[in-house]
């Protein structure tokens, strides 16, 4: 498990996305991220980082359909 906190939503990957779900007990122990949509929420004026919405596409296991990601700048 790579504990690295990603500095930007392109480093939010299904490999790393995967191990969270796991690690933070939040989907089964044979969860597996195979891609993640990623809108983003907000830029601009009154944002210091970056966030969006994540939306995990299981190839295997399940967990939640929709997380926030919030990445400070």
């Amino acid at each position: 498990m790579n504990d690295a906190i990603p500095g930007s939503l392109d480093e939010l990957t299904p490999a790393w996305l995967t191990d969270v779900i796991r690690r933070e007990a939040l989907g089964r122990p044979d969860t597996v991220v195979g891609e993640v949509a990623t809108t983003v929420l907000g830029t601009g004026a009154g944002f210091a980082g970056e966030l969006a919405r994540l939306a995990p596409v299981y190839e295997q296991g399940g967990g939640p359909t929709s997380i926030v990601a919030k990445i400070p700048t």
